[in-house]
């Protein structure tokens, strides 16, 4: 008789668990939105950044930083940690709850959203999240190579960036290409190896924490 019992309150703690972890990523997926930060940028062509500060400034090299946010770092994070529905089901509901009524985009919120610059790169952000646990789906015994993580998310990440950068070119009406190398290239410089060093460590943090059952299985 107490057999069941156990097991459904194993069944209902994880439950619980998944939900509160929805529920965090939501709001940090949120928070990051808002939160601005003087991030460094290194560019080739004089770039169009927010709020910029050069501290190099050649003919064909530029560097300095400028002001922006953690979102996509914090996409990537949620990425990693949840995987699978529930990354799908907050990143969901993110985009329901700002084109409905609350004002949780960068530039406010609703249907009228549509017809900011930034709204292609909310809407690439499920299909890229799709990409990247499509391209990454496996079997629970398989392995997966670290190289094979980076590439992915990089290719996710590739195509937040044109997407939405051609998206907001067309709303500009700038050369796609110009655009690119202007606004989207110059922040590479710090996403891609954040990226890459987020995943990264939330995978070895995860293969640390199987191994004990591993071995206890063993």
């Amino acid at each position: 008789m107490n057999r069941p019992i156990r097991q459904q309150d194993a069944m209902t703690i994880r439950y619980l668990v998944k939900f509160e972890l929805a529920a965090l990523f939501l709001s940090l997926l949120i928070l990051s939105t808002f939160l601005q930060f003087k991030l460094p940028f290194v560019s080739f062509v004089p770039p169009q950044l927010t709020n910029t500060d050069l501290f190099i400034e050649w003919s064909w090299l530029y560097a300095g930083t400028y002001s922006g946010n953690l979102q996509l770092p914090m996409v990537f994070l949620m990425l990693a940690v949840l995987e699978g529905l529930l990354t799908s089901v907050v990143l969901g509901v993110y985009l329901l709850l700002g084109l409905s009524f609350l004002p949780i985009f960068f530039y406010g919120g609703g249907w009228a959203y549509l017809q900011q610059p930034t709204f292609g790169y909310l809407l690439i952000l499920l299909p890229a999240a799709w990409l990247w646990m499509y391209t990454l789906k496996r079997h629970p015994r398989r392995y997966i190579p670290i190289s094979r993580y980076v590439w992915t998310s990089m290719m996710a990440l590739g195509l937040i960036h044109l997407f939405g950068g051609l998206y907001a070119a067309l709303y500009y009406k700038l050369i796609p290409f110009e655009f690119l190398m202007t606004f989207v290239l110059p922040r590479l410089t710090w996403e891609a190896p954040s990226i890459i060093f987020i995943v990264l460590l939330v995978v070895q943090i995860k293969a640390l924490m199987l191994q004990p059952a591993r071995r206890h299985a063993a």
